[in-house]
């Protein structure tokens, strides 16, 4: 599941950085599922760019998601 997160966190990340289409559904329908998923994490930085809030806010969740799914999976396997 951790990994289905990032994957989404990340992918929004670059069609933003790629300026896709805003008005595609897919490109919708990610925006939606990674502003649900990274809502903890929204505005926490606000830089003037859309493009620099979204890689900072979604890269700073993505990469908590990484680290506490990480753990979490290394400590169950250890049980």
């Amino acid at each position: 599941m951790t990994a289905v997160f990032v994957g989404i966190l990340v992918l929004h990340i670059l069609l933003v950085l790629l300026e896709a289409n805003p008005g595609n559904s897919l490109v919708q329908h990610l925006s939606n599922w990674a502003g649900d998923i990274s809502g903890w994490s929204k505005d926490l930085f606000t830089p003037d760019s859309y493009k620099a809030r979204i890689f900072v806010n979604e890269g700073l969740a993505a990469v908590v998601y990484a680290l506490v799914g990480g753990a979490l999976s290394r400590a169950s396997t250890r049980l």
